[in-house]
């Protein structure tokens, strides 16, 4: 409450004491209210603004009378700005929208049919099938559950002729079954491997298979030892095991050398033949299959003819003059 007194001496009980003088409060919250009078005067007092201010600030009022008494208030510790004259408040930002939810996949189950990934919940379809993998190696397939799995070793599903699945589901050639034998045939008169996986066929002496017919028996790897004088010589014809592999060995001196001498390769099993010794293959002939087929002649050891010579990735190998 603020009083203006000219020529006179009123008291406004509200605001003195006995004494004259204004009484203020220290007020830790901020502000301070200002009003004083003289006694005996007229007080001169000009109209203050109310201000408080933030942490550290400090409110300062004061009055003068005339014969009375400046009576000064602090207020310290205050709330934050704030003015009669203007106002002023800032706001934090609003928060981002979220991001939207990912699409749904298929709805097929794993060996459900299908026509591409999209349908399936597994996000592949191979072999008309979802599959629970990409599946499309050259030698494995999506069955009827939905599980992708490997051919078996040597299967035969691969685009270029005479190679075959290997151990690691790639096609390549040279590639042969595992045999699964648990006895020697006696036609191994060489004898076979431990594994029984081989049949050794023994012509080491002087004429021992001349002009006779050869036949490795099925399911064997087959190698003939052909080291005796013409031991496998005139009209003696080797047949191959299908399948599996085929190696000839003549490593004496005309061991194999006719022009009736044949080595008859299988259709798909890799065939081997080794000249090694003078003369040891004059005028044979080998016949190739689709899978891998090489002769090597060394020490002279004459020259052969390829009847077949396929023409496929891979192919005859005729080394060193054979």
């Amino acid at each position: 409450m603020i009083s203006l007194v000219f020529g006179s001496a009123l008291i406004a009980a509200c605001a003195l004491d006995r004494s004259g003088s204004q009484i203020f409060g220290n007020d830790n919250s901020g502000p301070a209210t200002t009003a004083s009078v003289g006694v005996g005067g007229a007080a001169v007092s000009s109209v203050s603004s109310r201000n408080s201010s933030g942490v550290g600030g400090a409110t300062t009022s004061a009055s003068t009378g005339m014969g009375g008494t400046t009576i000064t208030s602090t207020g310290s510790g205050g709330a934050a700005s704030s003015s009669r004259a203007s106002s002023t408040a800032s706001g934090m930002g609003g928060m981002g929208g979220m991001g939207g939810m990912g699409g749904t996949g298929g709805t097929l189950n794993l060996g459900d049919a299908c026509n591409n990934g999209g349908q399936c919940i597994s996000s592949f379809c191979q072999d008309g099938v979802c599959c629970d993998g990409p599946c499309n190696g050259d030698c494995e397939a999506c069955n009827i559950n939905g599980t992708c799995k490997a051919f078996p070793l040597a299967f035969d599903d691969c685009s270029v002729i005479g190679e075959l699945c290997d151990s690691g589901g790639m096609c390549a050639c040279g590639v042969t079954p595992a045999p699964s034998n648990n006895k020697c045939p006696m036609a191994c008169t060489g004898g076979c491997d431990n594994a029984y996986d081989t049949c050794f066929i023994d012509c080491s002496n002087e004429d021992d298979c001349k002009d006779s017919m050869i036949n490795c028996p099925a399911g064997y790897h087959c190698e003939v030892d052909c080291s005796g004088t013409t031991s496998c010589a005139g009209n003696t014809t080797i047949n191959c095991p299908a399948d599996y592999s085929c190696s000839v060995s003549c490593t004496s001196t005309d061991a194999c050398s006719s022009s009736n001498m044949m080595l008859n390769c299988s259709a798909n099993g890799p065939c081997k033949l080794l000249c090694d010794a003078t003369n040891a293959c004059g005028d044979a002939n080998m016949n190739c299959g689709a899978n891998a087929c090489a002769s090597v002649c060394m020490s002279g050891g004459g020259s052969l003819t390829a009847m077949n010579d396929p023409q496929t990735s891979c192919g005859f190998s005729q080394g060193n003059g054979c």
